[in-house]
Order: C-alpha cells, then sequence, then structure tokens
C-alpha cells in the first residue's frame, strides 16, 4: 500500500531504523495432493458464483459469493472459483508457517472446509471477540490437518523454504519532536 514507504521513512527518521530483507530458509509446509488423490477437491462451478471483477467483494446474505474469494472464520473457509494458490496463502496464518502450493493441480475450486479450532484458539477469540459465543467443541470434529486430508484430499507437508525475514540492524530511542 502507499502508507508503507511513509511508515518506513518515519520509522527511519524518529528511531534511526536501519533495516533490510534477506531470503533465509525456514520451516514451510507443501500444499500436496494426498497418496490416495484429492476426490473432495471439487472443480469450480462457473454457477456457484458471480464474478465481480479484478476486485471481488463480500455480497450480502442471500447472494452468491464473489468468485475468487476464500473468507475465513473460526474453524472454517469457503469459497468459490479459487485457486489453490489462495487456499496455501490462506492456509499460512493458521499453521503459523508459510505454505506452498505444491499440488500440479491446475484451475479453480470450489472450496468447503471445516475443523474444530484447538483450545488456545479458542481463548484467543473468547478474548478478542467477547460478544461472539463459539460453538461448543466438538470432538467428532477433525483439527485442520485432518480436514485438509478427510475433506479435500489435500495434506501439508513439512519442508523447508526461502522466507524473507526483516533483519533490523540498528534502532534507537525516537527523537524528539
Amino acid at each position: 500500500t502507499d502508507a508503507m514507504p511513509m511508515l518506513r521513512a518515519l520509522l527511519e527518521e524518529r528511531f534511526a531504523l536501519k533495516a533490510h530483507t534477506e531470503r533465509r530458509e525456514h520451516p514451510a509446509y507443501a500444499l500436496v495432493v494426498n497418496r490416495a488423490g484429492a476426490p473432495g477437491l471439487r472443480a469450480a462451478s462457473a454457477a456457484a458464483c458471480v464474478d465481480r471483477g479484478p476486485q471481488p467483494r463480500r455480497v450480502a446474505a442471500g447472494e452468491l459469493p464473489s468468485c475468487g474469494l476464500l473468507p475465513a472464520r473460526p474453524g472454517g473457509l469457503s469459497g468459490r472459483g479459487v485457486p489453490l494458490e489462495l487456499l496455501a496463502r490462506q492456509l499460512s496464518p493458521l499453521v503459523r508457517r508459510p505454505v506452498m502450493e505444491r499440488t500440479n493441480l491446475t484451475g479453480l475450486f470450489d472450496i468447503d472446509l471445516e475443523w474444530e479450532i484447538d483450545e488456545a484458539q479458542r481463548a484467543a477469540l473468547a478474548v478478542l471477540v467477547p460478544d461472539r459465543p463459539l460453538a461448543p467443541p466438538n470432538p467428532d470434529r477433525p483439527g485442520l490437518f485432518g480436514a485438509l486430508q478427510e475433506q479435500l484430499g489435500l495434506r501439508l507437508e513439512s519442508t523447508r523454504a526461502p522466507v524473507d525475514v526483516l533483519v533490523i540492524e540498528t534502532v534507537a530511542r525516537p527523537t524528539e519532536n
């Protein structure tokens, strides 16, 4: 965004910040197809979503969803006309590692994925969104890793990958106004 260069200039000026990025090998996951294939992964249906242009938007309840979005909610992802690269990007913060799309599957997919969130996530959501109660835990629902395998026929395989890392060289107390 346009704000990032301004923020960086402010930090450099006020905090004498000197930093750079470099690529380093870090733990990551590769999104791959299960050995038995991906029978739960559905090719996109043109009738399941509406193309609302290059910047699709969320829509009101009752309307067809925008193609190309994969909104997340606690314990779920659902989207229509979605590339698997977007699924990999959405999974990264959920598993706290970069996820690389390595399925070798091309095209767009309709994705519905439901899993049980763990106790740490429940506790964090209770603090962050206290006015929105969560459904009680369901021991019959799989966790995220199991849901990927059972529902989509995909899995996350542990690997290492080059990742851009911010390296702070120097920083100082802020200067006065």
